[in-house]
């Protein structure tokens, strides 16, 4: 695996402007579109995530995966899945990766979050909204569909879909302008989310895959 750790030091801001850190690799981080699909597998796999292919233009895996909420993918898996391949990216969610993911659908779902803490993080544009990744508390965080209308919470046990893979109505899952993870830190959990797993045990229940 290509070792990008030297591009993805913790990157330093002041004044409120990001600069990028220089590195081996610097090139690739800062033209994405010049990456391919592979370049990204390894680029998370760099930050400790768990990376499964998805189905070209679809949210489904191409098999099983639950086992790669455990041990994460080999080189050789990396390489037969996505090396000229036009497979998606999932990168699993909750302790494996260190990483819970806040998604935000629509005018409703950014409504129900208005007025709760939303540190800068990085964050994925989707084709309905928005993911917010963030540091794993450590606690247990599980799948919470409807936190919120609109609003759930991808943690130990589900998975996203990350950039570059393309949703199935033909958009592009990208990650929102200086807010990739190369860019900015992954922000602390925010308490609204902990706290809620804290207080309720609810069975782990996704939604459809049309909807996020």
């Amino acid at each position: 695996m290509p070792d990008h750790s030297e591009a993805m030091r913790p990157l330093e801001h002041s004044a409120g402007k990001t600069e990028m850190l220089e590195g081996p690799h610097a090139k690739d981080i800062v033209h994405p579109a010049e990456m391919s699909v592979l370049d990204f597998a390894d680029l998370y796999r760099s930050r400790g995530w768990s990376v499964i292919p998805l189905r070209p233009g679809s949210k489904k895996p191409r098999g099983p995966w639950a086992g790669f909420q455990l041990r994460h993918a080999t080189d050789s898996e990396v390489q037969s899945w996505w090396a000229g391949s036009s497979n998606g990216i999932g990168i699993i969610a909750g302790a494996i990766s260190g990483i819970v993911i806040v998604d935000i659908d629509g005018p409703e779902g950014e409504q129900a979050v208005a007025q709760r803490q939303l540190p800068v993080t990085p964050t994925v544009i989707t084709a309905r909204g928005r993911h917010l990744y963030f540091a794993h508390p450590g606690t247990g965080v599980t799948n919470r569909v409807s936190l919120y209308p609109q609003v759930d919470v991808r943690g130990d046990g589900d998975y996203v879909v990350a950039p570059p893979s393309v949703h199935e109505s033909g958009s592009t899952y990208a990650w929102a302008e200086g807010l990739s993870p190369w860019e900015v830190q992954l922000a602390d959990c925010p308490q609204w989310v902990v706290a809620h797993h804290e207080q309720t045990s609810v069975p782990a229940v996704a939604r459809p895959l049309n909807t996020w």
